[in-house]
């Protein structure tokens, strides 16, 4: 969302944060209610500390194609601050730039030794 971002030394993690985003938490949590419900979030457990990808197709999401707009990050509005108390910089974007229609919605997951969590979700156009 913008102004929000991740704190993260992962510098993968931080280009996929600030590329492209949902404008406000309800798009974030419409998209988040599908891919929960569709099962996508049921992951087995793993041995790994990789990232894991899951992709929410258009399909999936377009009966309601208007509740999921994506915006690019305007040029020059990528932004860093710091936190001595996160693992990395939160970086993020401070200004939307061009809207388009999502073909896909992107979560990033990460499984902890206990359980799966969300990293981030993005459109992609």
């Amino acid at each position: 969302m913008i102004n929000e971002g991740i704190f993260s030394s992962d510098a993968d993690a931080q280009a996929k944060q600030t590329g492209t985003f949902f404008l406000d938490e309800d798009q974030y949590e419409s998209v988040a209610a599908i891919f929960l419900a569709r099962g996508a979030g049921n992951c087995e457990t793993t041995g790994s500390a990789a990232n894991v990808e899951i992709d929410l197709m258009q399909a999936d999401f377009a009966t309601k194609p208007a509740a999921f707009i994506g915006y690019n990050c305007k040029a020059g509005s990528i932004l860093t601050d710091n936190n001595p108390f996160a693992a990395g910089p939160r970086v993020y974007c401070g200004q939307e730039g061009t809207s388009f229609t999502p073909s896909q919605i992107r979560f990033v997951m990460k499984w902890t030794g206990e359980k799966w969590v969300i990293r981030t979700a993005f459109p992609m156009p």
